[in-house]
Parts: structure tokens; C-alpha cells; sequence
């Protein structure tokens, strides 16, 4: 029991920042879209769309990797007992 205490209250500390980092890259892709959203016209003239799809396909990417590391620590924190 105490072994699993202190598993749970490590992974939860470590938890914390993962998803700190989930969310930022979560705010970072929205900003792209928003961005992109609001100059699509620009953005459709200058002939990047391609370029731009690609910029917040990668930025989503980011995002996915975030959120795996979010995922498998709290299946760790869940398993330990948190």
C-alpha cells in the first residue's frame, strides 16, 4: 500500500505538467487555425493552402504526441491505485 501511494503521488506530479504541455500545444494548433481562418482569403490568393494545411496537420501532430504521454501516465496513476 505504501509502495503504491508513492507511485500515485509521483505520477501525479508528473501528470500535472504532461498536461500542461497537452494544452499548450492544444492552444498553439487553435491559434494556426484562427490564424489561418481569419486570412483564408490571403491565404487562397497567394496560392499556400497546401502549406498552410500542412503547418496545422504538423501542429496536430504535435498535439497527438502531447496528449500519448497524458494518456499512458494516467493509466500508470490508475493502476497504481490513484
Amino acid at each position: 500500500m505504501l509502495v503504491s501511494t508513492h507511485v500515485s503521488r509521483r505520477v501525479a506530479q508528473h501528470l500535472k505538467s504532461v498536461q500542461k504541455d497537452w494544452n499548450l500545444q492544444t492552444q498553439v494548433r487553435l491559434n494556426a487555425v484562427g490564424s489561418l481562418l481569419a486570412s483564408i482569403k490571403t491565404v487562397k490568393s497567394l496560392g499556400i493552402s497546401d502549406e498552410m494545411a500542412q503547418h496545422v496537420a504538423d501542429q496536430r501532430d504535435k498535439e497527438l504526441e502531447a496528449a500519448r504521454g497524458v494518456r499512458w501516465r494516467t493509466v500508470a496513476y490508475l493502476m497504481s491505485g490513484g
